[in-house]
This record gives structure tokens, C-alpha cells and sequence, in this order.
């Protein structure tokens, strides 16, 4: 169903809508200041239904409206309403995780949950056999989704947070509020801790448990957490990185001086990051002269 079929505007009076009715609440209220837009309404017997815009509504009010703009829209089936809600959503905003799963969950009820255009319109097409999974962020504690809203989470990382939340909601909870990831750094740990259960035949909560990965995050070290699954997953390349780290720290380099290297080795390179201030320069340009060289290409020679 295109915008231009759903009818024209009308101004309703704002008695006349039913707030309780939240089936198709999927879109979360956004935060600070937003434009207002016309609701898209459904007419019944006592009023009007709420297709679109339980948070509009809401503005509408509380900025003094007692004459809501609205579209009334013409059809009462359930997945050309639902395609109209998401269509006129997506001139407004992005479809975020936590209202993906709403959707999937409507899509379900109403046994629309492989309709192709439907998951074209979420951009689930190639992600059909996902679905039962990504249903699982409705049940999500408030911190977990909120966390994948505002970093507008891509499917695939949804996907990979479902499975490890549906073994240990504590562990994803507690990465979450204690350490505050980047994006692609939550990512890499849920991945890896998904991987090391895959390979080793366990759950993720036994992981978890095992290898006491929940003392890094309690201890408030993102750096060790990684560290902790890279060795897990990747057991020979992380070995060869510890020898690595030893050889650096025998060149007892000064604080001034960092040596940065790709860790799985698949490229053999060392970026030298230095800081130069009125303190150090002195002592970088003894150190440089003397048998820095040497080392650095003694240290690629062990990659």
C-alpha cells in the first residue's frame, strides 16, 4: 500500500481515539525534540484505532491539540495496515531493532511472518529464517535494547545477541551497562563467545562460566575481555601475539614510544606511533640512534 492510497487528511477530535488499542505501537517514542506528523488512523464504531503515532499523539497533546491531524486509512486487513504503518514510519525514521521484533511478533499472530514483501519492506529478505531469533529482542532487558537501538544494530548483530541472550541474558547485561562497547567491539565478543560455544559443543552460559569471562567485564577491563576471547577463538594466532608482546616489553621502550601490529598476523607490519614533547625529544633521539633498528626487524622476523 503506497502514502498516496491511504487517504486524505482530516483534523479528528482527540476523544476520539482509543489509546489502549497498542497492537501496532511497534516504533519507539523518540527522544528529544521531534516534528510532528499526522496519525495514521483506523475508523471503528466508538472512535478511531491508533495505526501510527501512539507517540504523536502524545506530543499532540501535551502541546495543547485538541484537534488532531490524521489519514485515516482505508483497509482494515491486518498486513496492508501493517504495511502502511511501516511504509509512512520510514519517511520519519529508521526501523530499529526493538521494533523490528514487535513487527515479526505481529507478523506471527496474524501468520504473515514469511510474507516476502513485508520482510523486502524490513530489509529481512535475505534474513527470512532469522525470524524466530530476532523475535526474541521483545524479551530483552530494557538496557539490552535500548543499547541496539541506539546503535541502530544491523541485523546480523541482533541475530548473533538473540542466541547469546537466550543462554545468559546476564552476561550480554553486564557487558552492556558496566563497560559501554563501540558497535563493532560488542560485536567481535558476542561473535567469538558464540563461536567458542559452536566449536566446543557447550552453551554460552557454560562459556561463560568456564573460562570466567564475567571477571573481565566485572573488573571493569573491556582490553582483557577481548584479549580473553581472541586467545579462546583463535588459540595458535593469539600464542604467537604473546611471544610478541614479551619481545616488546624486553625493548623497554619509552613511554613515549608504541608499537602497534595487526594481531592475526595476516599482514607483517609494525606502525610506530611516537609523541614528541619538550620532555621526551632528547631521549627519543638517543634512543632511536642507538639499536632500535635492529630489534623491530628482529621482532618481524618472529611474525
Amino acid at each position: 500500500m503506497k502514502l498516496k492510497s491511504l487517504g486524505n487528511l482530516s483534523l479528528l477530535p482527540v476523544e476520539k481515539f482509543n489509546r489502549d488499542d497498542a497492537e501496532f505501537d511497534f516504533f519507539p517514542r523518540p527522544k528529544g525534540k521531534t516534528i510532528l506528523y499526522p496519525l495514521l488512523v483506523s475508523k471503528e464504531r466508538s472512535g478511531y484505532r491508533i495505526i501510527y503515532g501512539h507517540h504523536l499523539l502524545e506530543q499532540f497533546t501535551n502541546s495543547g491539540f485538541s484537534m488532531i491531524p490524521s489519514i485515516i486509512v482505508k483497509t482494515r486487513d491486518p498486513r496492508d495496515t501493517l504495511i502502511a504503518a511501516i511504509n509512512y514510519h520510514k519517511n520519519i525514521g529508521d526501523i530499529l531493532p526493538s521494533a523490528l521484533s514487535k513487527i515479526l511478533l505481529f507478523m506471527e499472530r496474524h501468520r504473515l511472518s514469511r510474507d516476502p514483501e513485508l520482510l523486502y519492506l524490513l530489509k529481512m529478505a535475505d534474513y527470512a529464517d532469522f525470524c524466530d531469533e530476532l523475535k526474541r529482542i521483545s524479551s530483552f532487558p530494557q538496557p539490552v535494547r535500548d543499547y541496539l537501538d541506539s546503535k541502530k544494530a544491523p541485523i546480523k548483530v541482533c541475530y548473533l545477541t538473540s542466541i547469546v541472550t537466550s543462554s545468559t541474558k546476564d552476561f550480554i547485561l553486564s557487558l552492556i551497562k558496566r563497560l559501554s562497547p563501540s558497535l563493532s567491539i560488542f560485536t567481535e565478543i558476542i561473535y567469538g563467545v558464540y563461536e567458542v560455544s559452536r566449536r566446543k559443543e557447550l552453551d554460552v552460559a557454560s562459556v561463560v562460566t568456564k573460562y570466567g569471562l564475567i571477571d573481565s567485564i566485572e573488573h571493569g577491563d573491556l582490553n582483557s575481555l577481548r584479549k580473553q576471547v581472541r586467545r579462546l577463538c583463535f588459540p595458535t594466532i593469539s600464542k604467537l601475539n604473546d611471544g610478541i608482546e614479551k619481545e616488546v616489553k624486553k625493548l623497554r621502550l619509552p613511554a613515549s614510544v608504541k608499537l602497534h601490529w595487526d594481531w592475526t598476523l595476516e599482514r607483517k607490519a609494525i606502525s610506530i606511533n611516537i609523541e614528541f614533547d619538550s620532555m621526551s625529544c632528547e631521549n627519543l633521539r638517543g634512543f632511536l640512534s642507538s639499536g632500535f633498528y635492529n630489534d623491530l626487524k628482529r621482532l618481524l622476523d618472529k611474525m
